[in-house]
């Protein structure tokens, strides 16, 4: 908005300047008058005007255009001309206006220029300013209309109060709705269902849980019923936090409260079950939701799909995107994002490259979460070198990698274990670098130049020497001048071989082997251990008992007794034991279950 500083002081409401800080100012009297032939054109004949709705319409607009000049021309002309634009009703509606628009400074300088034309504001006057000011969480601006208020000797009403704390719950501030409320009770003003259900939100969105609780209990302490905006506002909280169990609790306090559920608040209950992975009781609500009456959209479709990604069943996930497209509604990208994100938590690049086909299909355009899943995908799948490519598919697209999508790199890198993790670290930081060099960014090349030191990993010569070739294949005589002079200011270093970028190729068969090899020690070293035992435990038995003992090592060989597992026999086997059953046993590799044939041996299970 544009200010007018032509004035001297603003006019006065009570004797003493009143400021309207940001705003415009009225201090220009009724210079406007006569403007017409020198302002925005000639000034219409009395029967051109319009009425007092369209005068109320092309002031509003001058005004917020920030145009304060052609404001004052309109409102002088029309209050001379035209019966009831100059009383308060009049400037009343133009505050609100002003107030829907969030512009307050346009709001308060309706009051100011109330002042001038000599009517007197009064608690409709100022409470509409401070509610222009709290629809925008400008509480610095809404606390000095309050002083003004209280200068002039108006005492503050149930309304100025729950709009000083609206003002406080839309700028995040649920600690200053809550000195509000407080101060209004002292104040023996009674609030509300509206002042109580403000404040719970605010603590609400705040994620406290518990100071928002206690709000609420106040409230019916207090006789006053709460309404469906006050359970909306806990379902939501608890969905933000992952807190199915709670959510559904205050669904069940809504409906004991004989009220019904709508699409928000299904779509909130939703979402808790989505965030803490239970696509069961995602699904459930969903029926409910339905047999509710209530219109499922795509908000309700996403939220089940993201229930079946957050555990990563595919399956389920594809199932409910077909689902949705089974009733002719069109997901948009947070939906297909979310089944890429279902394949990409289970490594199934071949399934996250099916839903990468479908988004462009749609004609949809993919973002920054699309590339960050599909280089997940690749990540997860131990494909590091499949990763580094969508990274530079990614920057290429126009999209700036971020911490998960450094973060996603490390976890790519095949020797990304704690051991390694300078390594690897070093080595994703490479893969940005050379990302923008590919790109010919120059500043994407800085930054993670700038990063990398930064993090305390100074870059190779190996490095280097890759980023000159990218550069210099790409024709560009003034990026690779660039990129030298960038180079030249850049502190290269010597790193040994085992620590520069061939973990790629080398360093993951090295790692398998040593993974192998140490999957082949602990079993012998148990055995050892074992056998020891044995011994020990057979220094102490009887003679027959030792030989039953020696048969029974005999007959199972050197395999871990304490795990061991019989694959099925290709023939039949000469034994004592004729029956065999099925069991599920805890197998050596990673404690997965597998149901295999076991011997009624009680030793071997």
């Amino acid at each position: 908005m544009q200010n007018n500083t032509n004035g001297g002081q603003p006019t006065l409401l009570n004797g003493k300047p009143i400021s309207n800080p940001g705003g415009p100012r009225g201090g220009r009297g009724n210079k406007g008058e006569g403007k017409g032939d020198s302002g925005k054109g000639k000034v219409p004949g009395k029967d051109k005007l319009p009425d007092q709705v369209g005068c109320l319409q092309l002031a509003s607009k001058c005004l917020l255009a920030g145009d304060i000049e052609s404001t004052e021309m309109w409102l002088d002309i029309m209050s001379k001309e035209l019966p009831g634009t100059s009383d308060k009703a009049f400037y009343h509606s133009l505050i609100h206006v002003c107030a829907r628009a969030g512009n307050p400074n346009a709001a308060g300088w309706c009051a100011i220029r109330m002042v001038r034309i000599g009517l007197q504001p009064n608690k409709v006057t100022l409470n509409s300013v401070i509610d222009a000011c709290a629809k925008v969480g400008d509480i610095e601006l809404a606390t000095k209309w309050w002083e003004q208020m209280m200068q002039i000797g108006l005492k503050p009403n149930a309304i100025t109060y729950n709009t000083m704390i609206n003002a406080c719950a839309q700028a995040r501030d649920a600690v200053g709705a809550e000195w509000w409320i407080q101060e209004m009770m002292k104040d023996n003003l009674a609030p509300c269902v509206v002042s109580f259900s403000t404040v719970v939100d605010a603590f609400a969105k705040e994620g406290k849980m518990e100071k928002a609780e206690q709000w609420y209990d106040r409230m019916t302490q207090n006789g006053v019923n709460p309404d469906s905006v006050i359970f909306n506002s806990l379902i939501n909280a608890c969905a933000k936090a992952g807190n199915p169990s709670k959510a559904e609790y205050w669904m069940l306090q809504m409906q004991l409260s004989n009220l019904h559920p709508d699409e928000r608040t299904f779509n909130s209950l939703i979402n808790a079950c989505a965030k803490a992975g239970a696509p069961d009781r995602a699904e459930y609500w969903f029926r409910q939701m339905e047999r509710a009456g209530c219109r499922v959209d795509t908000i309700t479709f996403g939220c089940v799909i993201h229930a079946s990604a957050k555990i990563g069943d595919v399956a389920r996930a594809e199932f409910w995107m077909e689902e949705m497209l089974s009733r002719s509604m069109t997901p948009n990208l947070v939906c297909y994002n979310t089944a890429l994100h279902a394949c990409a938590h289970t490594g199934d690049v071949q399934r996250a490259t099916h839903w990468l086909e479908r988004i462009y299909a749609a004609g949809i355009t993919p973002n920054k979460i699309t590339f960050n899943s599909m280089i997940d995908a690749y990540a997860k799948a131990g494909d590091a070198q499949g990763a580094e490519l969508w990274l530079q598919q990614m920057i290429a697209k126009g999209f700036h990698p971020d911490q998960i999508t450094y973060a996603t790199l490390l976890r790519a890198n095949s020797c990304a274990g704690e051991e390694n993790i300078e390594e690897a670290s070093r080595w994703a930081y490479d893969a940005h670098v050379k990302a923008y060099s590919r790109a010919g960014i120059l500043s994407g090349v800085k930054h993670w130049l700038g990063d990398m030191t930064r993090a305390g990993f100074q870059p190779s010569h190996g490095l280097r020497n890759e980023i000159m070739q990218i550069v210099q294949s790409k024709g560009n005589p003034k990026l690779e001048e660039q990129i030298v002079k960038l180079i030249g200011q850049t502190n290269f270093v010597d790193v040994q071989p085992s620590n520069q970028n061939q973990r790629s190729q080398q360093k993951p068969q090295q790692n398998q082997q040593q993974h192998r090899q140490q999957r082949q020690q602990q079993p012998q070293q148990q055995q050892q251990q074992q056998r020891q035992q044995q011994q020990e435990q057979m220094q102490h038995m009887p003679q027959q008992a030792k030989q039953q003992q020696q048969q029974q090592q005999n007959r199972q060989g050197p395999q871990n007794q304490a795990t061991r597992v019989f694959a099925p026999p290709a023939r039949k086997k000469q034994s004592n034991n004729k029956g065999k059953k099925q069991n599920i046993i805890i197998n050596n590799n990673g404690g997965s279950l597998e149901a295999a044939q076991v011997e009624q041996a009680p030793q071997c299970l």
